[in-house]
C-alpha cells in the first residue's frame, strides 16, 4: 500500500504520516492535526470542531482505503 501513497495522499488532498510497526504485523497511516494546546485545554467549540473534523476524516479515510484493503484481500 505505501507504493500507492502519492496516489493516496493526493486523493485525500492531505500528507499522511506512515509509520511502520515492527513488532506487529501492522502499520499506521496517521492524519495528524495541530491542535491550539492539549485536548483538555480546547473550548467546547474547539472540541465540537475536532470531533466534527475526526468524524469527517475518519470516513474520508473509508472511502479511499476500503476498497485498496479489500483488493489486498483478493490477491
Amino acid at each position: 500500500m505505501k507504493r500507492e501513497r502519492t496516489d493516496i495522499e493526493a486523493n485525500l488532498g492531505v500528507e499522511l504520516e506512515w509509520e511502520r510497526l515492527p513488532e506487529k504485523q501492522a502499520s499506521r497511516i496517521k492524519q495528524p492535526k495541530d491542535l491550539d494546546g492539549t485536548i483538555t485545554e480546547l473550548t467546547s467549540d474547539q472540541r465540537s470542531h475536532l470531533i466534527d473534523w475526526g468524524v469527517d476524516a475518519m470516513d474520508e479515510f473509508q472511502e479511499e482505503f476500503e476498497p485498496r484493503i479489500s483488493a489486498l484481500g483478493s490477491n
